[in-house]
């Protein structure tokens, strides 16, 4: 069987780690085991009860079984009248055929794994989209109550001026003062995003305890 089943490119081996013996063909790989059927040795004698343990005899039969299977499985049995050794060239076939049929379901199982892939990798990116989405929205959200409260500090700043100038009372310390609310404003403005010497600059150092 062997043999014929080289003439369709099909080779056998002894998997070193299992001792089972494997049937290659390409990518693919089945495992083919023959055994021997075994069948009851006799009946018990009437009124015997079974108890747990008990073993049931056997006897060989010197009938012979073979197996390939991967995914799928195929068995052929000895019987009677068809031993196995007739039916060689229908063994034959029927491996070559698993063999296709493995090969289709492993090709349709390749292509299942890579559209999950591909679905997981889309899902994923769209995750991230919404997820980058959310945060640029976000920040336009916190960019447009800074420019607005920008825009009322600067509007605070021209009612006060203009007051001071209608009163006459636009002196030093109020110049000053506008001064110093309309850096605020420009600093809290996202657009004009103006440094503040202060509020930008280094973070005040505690005094440490001295010792001599």
């Amino acid at each position: 069987m062997l043999k014929a089943l080289a003439l369709h490119g099909i080779t056998a081996g002894i998997d070193p780690k299992t001792g089972f013996t494997r049937l290659h063909s390409g990518d693919i790989t089945l495992t083919l085991a023959i055994s021997e059927q075994i069948v009851a040795a006799a009946r018990r004698p009437p009124g015997r009860r079974t108890t747990v343990g008990d073993a049931v005899p056997v006897r060989p039969t010197a009938m012979l079984s073979i197996t390939v299977r991967g995914w799928v499985q195929r068995q052929w049995h000895d019987a009677t009248k068809t031993p196995l050794e007739r039916r060689l060239r229908g063994i034959v076939i029927g491996v070559v055929e698993l063999i296709e049929e493995q090969r289709h379901r492993q090709a349709e199982h390749q292509t299942r794994e890579s559209e999950m892939e591909a679905a997981q990798a889309r899902y994923q990116a769209a995750v991230r989209q919404r997820s980058e989405e959310a945060e640029r929205l976000r920040g336009l959200l916190r960019d447009a109550v800074r420019l607005e409260r920008a825009n009322r500090i600067r509007a605070l700043a021209s009612a006060v001026e203009s007051q001071a100038i209608s009163q006459g009372t636009l002196d030093d310390d109020k110049r000053n003062w506008l001064d110093w609310a309309r850096g605020k404003a420009d600093w809290i403005d996202p657009v004009t995003k103006a440094a503040d010497p202060v509020l930008d600059g280094p973070e005040p150092k505690r005094p440490q305890l001295w010792r001599a």
